[in-house]
């Protein structure tokens, strides 16, 4: 992918290089960022904001992108929801995730959705502030399926129940991040 990219131009190289890096990183030695529930939050972003970043860089683009930051703060928070349905395996394997370095099931839902909620806020202070249009205010209309989410994650520690939810949460995210880049 390194070859291809090169007749885009140096910029779009770096991009490419800097996602196969967090790619790669993510999951094998040495780094391993999986391993740091922030590391791996901020390489969990990636999937979503390095490709945006590309984009805006072959279209030549300012990198300033509100939706990069929208987007990569939705996919950073979003990030926290993945490892909930693993608590019990990622317990007993002794692996330090977002999820795991809480002390009780209640608390990791409370803080993957206060982190669910930051990117409403900015989305707020953009419009507030003239760097986003008011259209993307329609971002609200996924406010109640967020509500579903946690208020369906606090009600159960049933595995399965917790899987139907991950999934649910998937469609939640894919949905948001693909409504934005219609807006």
């Amino acid at each position: 992918i390194l070859l291809l990219s090169i007749p885009f131009g140096l910029n779009l190289l770096l991009v490419v290089a800097l996602a196969e890096f967090d790619s790669i990183g993510y999951s094998l030695p040495p780094f391993r960022f999986k391993r740091h529930p922030v590391a791996a939050l901020v390489s969990f972003s990636g999937a979503v904001s390095l490709p945006f970043l590309a984009g805006l860089v072959v279209a030549e683009s300012s990198l300033l992108n509100p939706l990069l930051v929208l987007l990569g703060s939705f996919m950073f928070a979003y990030g926290t929801v993945k490892n909930i349905p693993d608590v019990p395996g990622d317990t007993r394997a002794g692996l330090k995730t977002t999820a795991t370095v809480s002390t009780s099931l209640k608390k990791v839902v409370e803080t993957s959705t206060l982190l669910l909620l930051t990117p409403y806020i900015i989305l707020f202070s953009m419009v507030a502030f003239n760097v986003l249009t008011p259209i993307y205010l329609m971002d609200l209309v996924y406010l109640p399926f967020l509500a579903y989410w946690s208020l369906g994650n606090t009600r159960t520690s049933d595995t399965e129940t917790q899987e139907q939810l991950h999934s649910f949460g998937f469609i939640y995210a894919v949905s948001f991040i693909l409504f934005n880049l219609v807006l």
